[in-house]
């Protein structure tokens, strides 16, 4: 896409974000955020009018219905993009990012480095890693009944391998811990080269966002910290803050499943961990966790993360509250029923999760600090 029709591309687009922000029938902005049904947004962003500076008969339309022109504007510039149509954006990618573009919007909205790493990977795979031997344990325990990793020795766990052993050398303090083949896999699974997977990995793990580019006259970063190394250093103060908001979030929304878990003595560290280290993708069906991931590249790590966690238990506090020992609660928080009550569709998930997005804030979460 030339210069010209990108500038006239977001124009349109930014047109359009405006009657979004307007109009309190379909979508309401409010402090900043978007304020909505998720089945509200799911409309908009499947019957959204397509911009395109093509002729009509060649709109930019994918056959499949994909918006081409919109997903082409974030790859072509996205820091322009989410300042001029964030909230048009955001409807996109909770309806969920198109399969086939998934590799290269999750590479431009993290960020990734892609060029940096094509020569500094292969270097890194050249080193030897004390965690070597670990990895090569745990790669045949990572999703075993997909095709890809299911070949002991395959091309999909040597992929596996070798970008988690090039990370453990990368970033030292982190290495390796189990878990990060689970949110290495959901990469891979995309239509990305290794060194793509690898750059966007990580992004995710970093705790500070990319260099701004030196020519980008946006006025905030585009690009998030996702800060998921923080939960898995040897000390986890990343993941033991997240337990301790969750417990703190439940206390404050679900109160009469926090007294439950009290009385039974059970607490986040037990069923909440596997998630947050998982990304979800340990406990939940695939369809489910790449819509996550979507969310996640956009509104970041632990906002995503509490959300999807907040809605799953409320949409099972009944069946929770139901059940009358410690064994039981913990039974059904680590087990597939919690998924069972959603009928085996990702959009319910999603919705439950937008449903509390209030809960869940930068600024509450700032205030929310162990000890």
């Amino acid at each position: 896409m030339d210069v010209a029709s990108a500038e006239f591309l977001l124009a349109r687009l930014e047109r359009e974000n405006q009657a979004l922000a307007l109009n309190p029938k379909t979508i309401l902005v409010q402090d900043g955020a978007l304020r909505a049904d998720q089945s509200t947004l799911k409309e908009i962003a499947l019957t959204s009018t397509t911009y395109s500076t093509k002729a009509p008969t060649e709109n930019g339309e994918a056959s499949d219905g994909t918006d081409v022109d919109f997903w082409s504007s974030i790859v072509s510039d996205y820091a322009s993009t989410l300042h001029k149509i964030p909230h048009l954006l955001t409807a996109k990618v909770r309806a969920g990012i198109p399969p086939h573009l998934r590799s290269q919007i999750w590479s431009t909205m993290s960020g990734a480095q892609t060029e940096r790493f094509a020569s500094l990977y292969p270097l890194l795979l050249n080193e030897d890693s004390p965690f070597d031997r670990i990895i090569k344990r745990d790669i045949p325990r990572t999703f075993p009944k997909l095709s890809m990793f299911k070949d002991e020795g395959g091309e999909g766990q040597m992929k596996l391998y070798r970008l988690l052993k090039g990370y453990s050398i990368y970033d030292a303090d982190v290495g390796y811990c189990q878990g990060l083949s689970f949110v290495v896999g959901p990469l891979l699974l995309q239509d990305m080269s290794e060194v793509e997977a690898f750059a966007v990995f990580v992004r995710l793990m970093e705790d500070a966002p990319p260099p701004k580019k030196a020519n980008s006259n946006v006025p905030h970063h585009p690009h998030r910290s996702y800060a998921l190394r923080t939960l898995f250093t040897p000390q986890m103060t990343g993941l033991h803050l997240m337990l301790y908001q969750l417990t703190e979030l439940v206390r404050l929304h679900l109160p009469a499943l926090f007294a439950h878990f009290a009385d039974h003595g059970v607490t986040s560290t037990m069923y909440a961990s596997q998630w947050f280290l998982t990304l979800f993708t340990y406990n939940f069906p695939l369809p489910l966790v790449f819509r996550i991931f979507d969310i996640i590249f956009a509104e970041g790590a632990a906002e995503t993360m509490l959300r999807f966690s907040l809605a799953i238990l409320r949409r099972n506090e009944e069946r929770l509250l139901m059940e009358p020992d410690f064994d039981g609660v913990l039974l059904l928080l680590k087990g597939q029923e919690l998924y069972a009550v959603y009928a085996d569709d990702p959009e319910r998930v999603v919705k439950d999760a937008m449903g509390v997005h209030d809960w869940v804030s930068e600024a509450g979460l700032a205030e929310m600090r162990v000890g």
